[in-house]
């Protein structure tokens, strides 16, 4: 008989330092329905999970130079699953449904005498949670799961301890604030791909030709004269161009020698997303590295999927939704407002603003798995008759891609 084989999503969210760097990912992983234990225990499941998902897809891949920061069950912490990840860089969170009995304890005594740094989830304040936090090197904060008075009263008890605080689900520029001046040393949340809502501020002259170059090539026919022109007007964006030209990545890079050159060797495609790169690079600057990263994942992964689902010849138009489906992090200002002055076509607009469309569609699909919504995921993949590897591949493919060439 064939052994059967586990399929398994791998996705990871941001976490964030007080200078907006990031500190480390946490991994989110899914217990599948399709479970090779008998018995359908969901703690087996979920350590089966996790380790297929490591040894699948390699650490590296997932985080990089950063910290993994993995969610525990009880099964996960007392069975030693642990030990499959290398202490220096990891940190493991222990769910609130944990309950820190004696074998809970132990388990994270041997932890700690490891080398492993335990973090506490969704953190709230009781007698029981004690002997935890005498273990503990980080507590995570939820800034929504109660109100700002309790939060608060947790907070002082906290800092009586030698603890640090993360600042989870920070969703908006004022709750970022809020948790900075409150101490809170890490913080989690999609407020880097929100806007800071800073509508007074001018657009500065060079984000205003990166916005020019956005626009241009979008235009059908292309007008490289236009392009040229731009691209000059700006001396270091000429010379980012002409670096990333000659990378090692281009085959004709020892060729190109100016813009010009440069214009009339590379196709119409190329020229398209090599200027949609360069222009988002741009118009990050002063913002996260992170959201470079997170713009060329979804652009990556939206266009690997177009080919997946049948829209090979809109895998431009999905490769530049999905960078400037951060454009209102971008710009500081509403997605709508960002997108604009853009000259998008009506169906990457729609895909962008309301997900609608076969290009909305794929784009849905993108986010859900970058934010582990793995239940739209799997009815996506069902209607479609598509196999989970196929995806997670084209997934780890964009992450190494993005990391690959998120330098300006």
């Amino acid at each position: 008989m064939e052994s059967q084989s586990v399929e398994v999503f791998a996705a990871r969210q941001p976490i964030f330092d007080r200078n907006r760097k990031v500190a480390g990912y946490e991994l989110l992983y899914r217990a599948s329905e399709r479970n090779l234990y008998e018995g359908g225990d969901p703690e087996v499941v979920s350590a089966v999970s996790l380790e297929r998902t490591l040894l699948g897809f390699g650490l590296k891949t997932l985080i990089g130079d950063r910290a993994a920061w993995i969610n525990a069950t009880r099964g996960l912490l007392v069975r030693g699953h642990w030990e499959l990840l290398p202490p220096d860089s990891t940190v493991i969170e222990l769910l609130e449904t944990i309950t820190p009995d004696d074998e809970v304890v132990a388990a994270c005594r041997r932890l700690r005498d490891a080398g492993y740094r335990i973090a506490l989830d969704d953190y709230q304040h009781s007698d029981a949670m004690r002997p935890l936090l005498e273990l503990a090197d980080w507590v995570k904060v939820d800034f929504r799961g109660q109100p700002a008075a309790e939060r608060r009263l947790v907070e002082r008890e906290l800092r009586r301890r030698p603890l640090k605080l993360l600042a989870e689900k920070i969703e908006t520029h004022e709750e970022h604030i809020e948790a900075m001046e409150s101490g809170y040393e890490l913080f989690q949340g999609f407020f880097f791909c929100r806007p800071e809502m800073m509508r007074t501020r001018d657009v500065a002259p060079n984000r205003i030709v990166y916005l020019r170059l956005l626009r241009t090539v979008m235009a059908k026919p292309l007008d490289l004269k236009l392009v040229e022109d731009l691209v000059q007007q700006d001396v270091s964006l000429s010379l980012k161009l002409l670096r990333f030209l000659h990378s090692a990545a281009n085959a004709w890079a020892a060729e190109v020698t100016n813009i010009r050159q440069a214009l009339l060797i590379m196709g119409e495609r190329q020229i398209r997303q090599w200027v949609s790169l360069v222009a988002v690079f741009g118009l990050a600057q002063g913002k996260p590295g992170e959201l470079v990263v997170v713009a060329l994942t979804r652009a990556r992964f939206a266009e690997q999927v177009a080919a997946l689902v049948g829209l090979a010849d809109r895998a431009d138009d999905l490769f530049l939704a999905g960078l400037l489906s951060v454009a209102d992090a971008l710009t500081d200002q509403p997605l709508d407002a960002a997108l604009e002055p853009l000259g998008l076509s009506p169906d990457v607009r729609d895909s962008l603003l309301t997900h609608t469309g076969p290009l909305g569609e794929v784009l849905r699909i993108v986010l859900a798995w970058e934010r582990g919504s793995w239940d739209v995921v799997e009815n996506w993949l069902r209607e479609r008759r598509l196999e989970e590897h196929t995806l997670a591949h084209a997934y780890a493919d964009a992450v190494l891609w993005a990391e690959d060439h998120a330098q300006p």
